[in-house]
């Protein structure tokens, strides 16, 4: 009885609530967004009609809310990964695939590696800026 006590003792002390180390880490209360800005050849932004983040692999939809991103986005730059994907992401990296579209028509596909540690989102890898050649509409 003694030996299953002990045991049950030690089981006990040796687990942990935070299995990921974020415990005791103070995180800055500024908020993290990975952004790719758009630009023609001639440097003017290119205004996208809509867009798409997607984890390849999984498939999964990670668009990041678009309404607070109204003035950026005409200014050609475009949010693809942002704090509120932390717990998710937390301590691992993914690779998105970032879609634009202009008239229906895909005009730009890059891929990004993006991860996140206990606080904020990171880029590991992936280009922040990309020079896109807008069809003419007729």
């Amino acid at each position: 009885m003694r030996q299953l006590l002990f045991l049950l003792i030690i089981l006990l002390v040796s687990c942990q609530k935070d299995q990921l180390g974020c415990a005791d880490v103070n995180c800055t209360e500024e908020y993290r967004v990975i952004t790719v800005t758009l630009v023609q050849p001639d440097g003017s932004p290119v205004r996208l009609d809509s867009m798409a983040v997607v984890e390849r692999g999984s498939g999964a939809n990670l668009l990041p809310n678009l309404s607070a991103w109204e003035e950026i986005r005409a200014q050609g730059t475009y949010p693809i990964f942002e704090d509120s994907f932390v717990q998710e992401y937390r301590n691992r990296e993914v690779e998105l695939e970032f879609r634009g579209y202009l008239a229906g028509q895909e005009v730009v596909s890059a891929v990004y590696v993006v991860g996140a540690d206990c606080c904020h989102v990171r880029l590991v890898r992936g280009d922040s800026r990309i020079e896109v050649e807008v069809p003419e509409v007729p």
